[in-house]
């Protein structure tokens, strides 16, 4: 019954996550992007370039096309990502990241100091 309980709270933790301003920010910068006319063609670009990057870069010593290649991709990836929506977008998802890091850091930290001593119950030490 105990991980029962712990994976209940755990949903509900995730459904307070997702409910919270800052990742509400992040799904509608995101939603932003791909909406857009100029930015969903910015990242299908740079999608494409990726794979032909992708599948000449093990090859790059002797395929003949790795140079301008390589040169389309790193122009496509400048353009996406000195976008003011893309960089919007990561900026949000990395204050997000960083909130489910230091929650992640608090949890560790208070299990740390605590010792298990029955299945149903943390002491501190």
């Amino acid at each position: 019954m105990y991980e029962t309980d712990l994976i209940l709270d755990a949903f509900e933790i995730s459904d307070e996550l997702k409910q919270s301003p800052m990742f509400q920010d992040v799904l509608k910068s995101i939603d932003r992007l791909l909406k857009q006319d100029e930015t969903h063609s910015l990242i299908d670009n740079f999608n494409r370039e990726k794979a032909k990057y992708d599948e000449a870069l093990p090859h790059k010593n002797y395929h003949r096309d790795f140079k301008a290649i390589s040169q389309r991709f790193i122009e496509a990836k400048t353009v996406l990502y000195t976008h003011k929506d893309y960089i919007d977008y990561q900026q949000k998802l990395q204050a997000f990241n960083q909130t489910l890091e230091a929650f992640s850091n608090n949890l560790n930290e208070i299990l740390k100091s605590c010792y298990i001593d029955t299945l149903h119950s943390c002491k501190k030490v």
